[in-house]
């Protein structure tokens, strides 16, 4: 029943426009909250990943909580000066504190919350294959649903999502999200998603390089044809969203995905550039009939956009003038006007700084944000180690290795891992990864 209710979250948690309202995240964080304490009942979890996710949550509340409480005049150099400036303006006793909005971060905290509870369900529920196997299938069918609803709602109402009318992006498909860059990211791991799954079906590993061509096409089971109908829409509608970045980073993990998948075939450097022309002529044909939108931004836009270099400058200077707790959580909208480049258009509101990195960093301090990067560079060492070692199941590290790539790399030039609709599910899957790479998971059934 928990590996149930878990594919419940995967499967509908993008489905109100991402869940960034918090009364939507509320319930998928009770939901998690109920699953990860059964996982900790039922002694599901080690005493190592209770250790691991310990730490990291301890550090977290003491810097929430130091951004909240009210700070003694000992460490009142540490308060933002909003409080004493305003205390000096209203003749009231100054209230020093490290949040530049009182009580913001406990209200901002949900995203972060789900996101560490579905990394740890993943882990928890992911040492069985058969949970593993059924949670990557619901992951894979969802993204299915959603790109073809976003490919119908794009043809029948392009300037509504759900029953709203659009403020932006009334040009492209965005399927349940607000925004169409998460929209691409989400639909290209879902894509990336379903390949792996068509290549598992193919068994192409134990086929001859000789006979491919004869393995693909000749008789394909009705699985396969399932699995290649699936990723053609899933990345179609991908490309239907019009981002120049999510499409880029959607091809990349697709092709470093199958690559990893069947690295045994890529051993010597000829096959290596075979493989390398092979998916670099699929991508520029891919581009060319799917990308018309995205080719077109590229065209009026560059590789660059609406002064995110100024942005990120601009951030900096919030994250030089508070390196150790940062400004609060969720303070960044807030903070930002007063920081903003001359350089930035005028038009529109940063209420982002598009990029998750630097965001975490201006909030809560560059050593929060440095445990934080380094707990997902153990993670990702971790399953690119086992991508390398496992034979059977790879499809699992391959799968979390490659979708958290995706997460990072977008992340990094924008806020998709600021989305609960797309950072819970790719939260579960890396647990699932991590879960599969451990010697600990359960080793019987799906091949």
């Amino acid at each position: 029943m928990a590996t149930y209710a878990l594919g419940l979250v995967i499967a509908a948690v993008p489905l109100i426009f991402g869940s960034v309202q918090n009364n939507v995240l509320a319930v998928w964080v009770t939901l998690l909250a109920a699953i990860a304490l059964h996982c900790v009942w039922r002694h599901v979890c080690g005493l190592a990943v209770l250790a691991g996710f310990a730490v990291v949550i301890c550090c977290w509340l003491l810097v929430v909580t130091l951004q909240l409480i009210p700070l003694p005049p000992s460490l009142a150099a540490l308060a933002h000066p909003i409080w004493r400036e305003s205390s000096a303006l209203l003749g009231t006793e100054p209230t020093a504190r490290i949040s530049a909005v009182r009580d913001l971060p406990s209200i901002a905290a949900g995203a972060q919350i789900a996101n560490t509870l579905a990394l740890f369900c993943g882990i928890c529920l992911g040492r069985s294959r058969w949970s593993a196997a059924l949670l990557l299938e619901i992951f894979a069918w969802s993204g299915l649903f959603y790109a073809v609803y976003g490919i119908v709602s794009f043809l029948a109402a392009p300037d509504h999502v759900l029953w709203l009318e659009k403020v932006a992006y009334r040009n492209v498909l965005t399927t349940t999200f607000i925004n169409a860059n998460t929209a691409a990211v989400y639909l290209g791991a879902s894509a990336l998603a379903w390949l792996l799954l068509c290549a598992r079906s193919l068994r192409l590993r134990e086929v001859s390089r000789r006979h491919i061509i004869r393995a693909l096409f000749e008789r394909p089971s009705r699985r396969t044809l399932i699995c290649s109908v699936a990723f053609f829409l899933t990345l179609s509608a991908s490309f239907m969203t019009g981002s120049r970045l999510g499409t880029s980073t959607t091809l990349l993990v697709i092709a470093g995905g199958a690559l990893s998948y069947y690295r045994v075939w890529v051993r010597s450097w000829r096959a290596a550039a075979m493989a390398v022309v092979a998916i670099v002529g699929a991508a520029v044909l891919l581009s060319s009939v799917l990308g018309g939108s995205v080719n077109a931004r590229f065209d009026t836009g560059g590789l660059s956009g609406g002064g995110r270099a100024e942005a990120y400058r601009s951030t900096f200077e919030i994250i030089r003038e508070y390196p150790l707790l940062g400004t609060g959580l969720g303070t960044f909208r807030w903070v930002f006007p007063e920081y903003r480049s001359r350089e930035i258009p005028i038009g529109g509101v940063w209420d982002r700084a598009h990029s998750t990195p630097l965001e975490l960093a201006a909030e809560m301090g560059l050593p929060f944000a440095g445990l934080i990067a380094a707990v997902w560079a153990a993670v990702m060492v971790a399953l690119a180690r086992a991508m390398v070692r496992r034979r059977r199941d790879r499809v699992f590290p391959v799968m979390a290795f490659w979708a958290g790539a995706l997460g990072l790399l977008h992340s990094l030039l924008d806020f998709s891992l600021q989305i609960p609709g797309f950072s819970i599910s790719i939260m579960v899957l890396l647990g699932i990864g991590l879960a599969q790479s451990s010697g600990a998971s359960d080793r019987l059934s799906v091949p």
